[in-house]
């Protein structure tokens, strides 16, 4: 038995910076495949079961790795009591939401995937957070996204068939926005290393005894992109976007001549010129709704009509809102304005009123965990605006300040220097922009993961090498 765990403890430190995503990575693939076979839009509980397993082998197979790393003393006491409470408190807090709003779907839902996903994810960041420095980062990243290659070329094709395969993956770990999101930080750490002039880019490099970087890294760097495009997650197209603006302005002011970055943000445009200009007719293409709102002389992220602010204050002082029925004897099933109806409210600047209203309304405590979703049936789709409206401007200001730390200190612990810390600064403006205008602060794996790669960033080399780990 210590032989076969042993066994087992050794090739998953063999993929160690490759292991999270490749889980990712295969659950695409089975999705890609079912959607061949016609399968994909067709609710079975076979393929519930499947994704479901697969989900719990990741996190058994995450913790099983991180409890033998912390059995060979590769992470400091001190780590791992800051991390833990890290975890310990947003677990706690997301408990709460049980006691202030009862056991619902909706509470089970993102307690399920804050201990699935986001638990991995702190413990990955931890990981990875003790023996990572610099230009070293970015390699691991870029790295780790070579297992994402094929599985977006085959989401490209998809998209021509006029149907994106990742939509309906209900336990939420798979969908358009977590593929276009997912893709994002492979895409930035690949125009870094490209910029930086970094050679080694994937084992083909080692293996052909060439510079690669100059033919493999551009060809990715398009591949994630346009992925990223078709996937049309606005996020995360917003966040690319002011990425590659922040890059080319940082080479500008330190006159580094760069045409290779100049020359991949071009070609970036181009393609998101050309997805708006190809004929392709797509449910999810929501991002033409920008376009269309910029030529009209106005600036939206939704088709759907903007709350007036005399709504907005009716909405925080009411303590319930209105949901939307099927019943067609119902009003609100035929209600016009459906921009006020529980669940559909997507607008963004009236969301963001609306959490920053409700954080004016009850300071001191907010809304409690979940307490904003569980009124408007959506989240505010910014991290910070979720935290003050949930939590209230105390402890909510608090937990800020601890990211703000969190963030400053990784950016200085991880650049060994003063253009690695540009870098680190670009990449972290870069996802920080995804976080601002969508998804939830409560179910934010990127999130978790940063906060504790921050803790666990230290001057001090304090790990020890996985083949070095003594045996059981």
């Amino acid at each position: 038995m210590r032989a076969r765990i042993n066994v087992l403890y050794t090739q998953l430190s063999k993929i160690e910076g490759y292991f999270p995503v490749l889980v990712f990575a295969i659950t695409i693939l089975f999705q890609t495949i079912l959607f061949y076979l016609g399968l994909n839009f067709v609710w079975n509980p076979v393929k519930q079961t499947i994704y479901a397993i697969a989900v719990v082998v990741y996190f058994i197979a995450s913790l099983f790795y991180i409890v033998m790393r912390i059995r060979d003393n590769v992470y400091s006491k001190s780590i791992l009591v800051k991390c833990s409470l890290f975890i310990g408190i947003m677990g706690f807090l997301l408990l709460s939401s049980f006691i202030s709003f009862g056991i619902s779907s909706q509470t089970i839902r993102f307690f399920g995937q804050f201990i699935l996903f986001c638990v991995p994810a702190a413990l990955w960041g931890m990981n990875f957070g003790t023996h990572l420095r610099g230009k070293d980062f970015f390699l691991h990243v870029e790295r780790a996204g070579i297992v994402m290659l094929p599985i977006t070329v085959m989401y490209i094709s998809q998209t021509f068939l006029n149907v994106s395969p990742f939509i309906y993956l209900s336990i939420g770990a798979i969908e358009y926005l977590t593929f276009g999101y997912g893709l994002t930080p492979f895409f930035f750490a690949s125009v870094i290393n490209f910029a930086s002039n970094e050679t080694v880019f994937t084992y083909v490099a080692r293996l052909s005894r060439i510079r690669c970087s100059q033919i493999i890294r551009p060809v990715a760097i398009l591949i994630y992109w346009t992925g990223i495009v078709f996937a049309s997650g606005r996020g995360a197209i917003f966040s690319s976007v002011f990425f590659l603006g922040f890059m080319i302005a940082y080479l500008t002011i330190k006159r580094v001549i760069c045409t290779r970055v100049i020359v991949i943000g071009v070609c970036c445009v181009t393609i998101l010129l050309a997805f708006q200009l190809i004929s392709i007719e797509r449910d999810s293409n929501r991002f033409s709704y920008i376009v269309d709102s910029i030529q009209a002389g106005d600036f939206s992220t939704a088709n759907e009509d903007k709350i007036v602010r005399q709504s907005i204050n009716e909405l925080i002082k009411s303590e319930t809102i209105p949901a939307r029925t099927t019943d067609p004897s119902d009003p609100i099933a035929t209600e016009v304005d459906l921009s006020v109806v529980k669940g559909l409210i997507v607008d963004r600047g009236s969301l963001y009123l609306l959490a920053w209203g409700e954080a004016k309304d009850k300071p001191f405590t907010g809304l409690l965990p979940l307490g904003f979703i569980t009124k408007y049936g959506t989240y505010p789709h910014n991290a910070l605006l979720e935290i003050l409206s949930d939590l209230g401007f105390i402890v909510g200001g608090v937990i800020i300040l601890f990211l703000a730390i969190c963030v400053i200190k990784l950016i200085f612990f991880l650049g060994s220097g003063t253009k690695e810390t540009a870098y680190m600064i670009i990449f972290l403006v870069g996802m920080s922009t995804s976080l601002m205008s969508s998804g939830s602060v409560w179910n934010a794996p990127v999130l978790c993961f940063c906060v504790c790669l921050s803790i666990a960033a230290n001057r001090k080399k304090h790990t020890k090498i996985v083949s070095e780990s003594r045996i059981i």
